[in-house]
C-alpha cells in the first residue's frame, strides 16, 4: 500500500500490486517403455517388418535413437509419431530371413525433461523363411504326352518340382472322357498317381 515510505519519510506515490503464477512440478518421473514390437519370442516374423517402440511420454529423439541397438546390425531410419511417444525403425531392404534377432533399448534414452529410461529394454524374435514365390511346374508325366499305345487302366502319374498342396492338384486334373479312380501321393507331395478305378 501507499503506507510504504522511503528513508525521508516520503509515502510510496501510488498503490502498487503485481500478480504471478507459479510453474507446475518439475518432471522428475522415468520413462517407459508401454509396447515393444515385434513382440518378445514372437516368432515367423515378415521380412517387411518394422521395430516400433511405444513409451509412457514424449521422448527426446536423438536420445531414442542413440540408445536403440539392433543385433544383428540393422541400417535403417526412423520416424516419430506426431506427440513424441511412438518411434518406428524401417530396416533398409527389410530384415534378413530365417534370422534370430535381438533390440535393446538403453537408458541413454530421455525424455523431454531429460530423465532417463528407468530401466534397459530388450526384446528377441526370430524372422520367418523367405516366401516361395516361384511357380510350380510339371516335370514328368507317366504316360508321355503323345504316347501311343498305352494298355487301357495304366496309372497316370505327374511329377512335380516342389511340394503340391494335394487337394488343389486333384480338384484341377481333368481326364477326358471322364474317368473314377483314386488318387495316391509320394510322402513328399510332388508326385500324384490317379489309377483308374475297374
Amino acid at each position: 500500500g501507499t503506507g510504504a515510505k522511503d528513508l525521508a519519510g516520503n509515502a510510496l506515490a501510488q498503490f502498487f500490486s503485481a500478480t504471478f503464477a507459479t510453474g507446475s512440478a518439475p518432471d522428475t518421473q522415468a520413462p517407459t517403455v508401454v509396447a515393444l514390437a515385434p513382440t518378445n519370442g514372437a516368432s515367423g516374423v515378415p521380412g517387411t517388418s518394422q521395430i516400433v517402440v511405444t513409451f509412457s511420454e514424449p521422448m527426446e529423439p536423438a536420445s531414442v535413437e542413440g540408445a536403440l541397438q539392433i543385433a544383428p546390425a540393422t541400417p535403417g531410419s526412423f520416424a516419430w509419431s506426431e506427440h513424441g511417444t511412438i518411434v518406428t525403425f524401417t530396416p533398409t531392404g527389410g530384415l534378413q530371413y530365417s534370422t534370430a534377432y535381438r533390440v535393446t533399448l538403453g537408458t541413454g534414452a530421455r525424455d523431454l525433461a531429460a530423465n532417463p529410461l528407468g530401466a534397459a529394454v530388450e526384446s528377441s524374435f526370430t524372422t520367418g523363411p523367405q516366401p516361395d514365390t516361384t511357380a510350380p511346374r510339371v516335370v514328368s508325366t507317366l504316360p508321355v504326352n503323345g504316347g501311343t499305345g498305352v494298355l487301357l487302366g495304366s496309372p497316370i502319374r505327374v511329377t512335380f518340382s516342389e511340394p503340391m498342396q494335394r487337394a488343389s492338384v486333384e480338384a484341377a486334373l481333368t481326364l477326358t472322357p471322364t474317368t473314377p479312380g483314386s488318387y495316391a501321393w509320394s510322402p513328399d507331395s510332388t508326385i500324384v498317381t490317379f489309377t483308374p478305378a475297374g
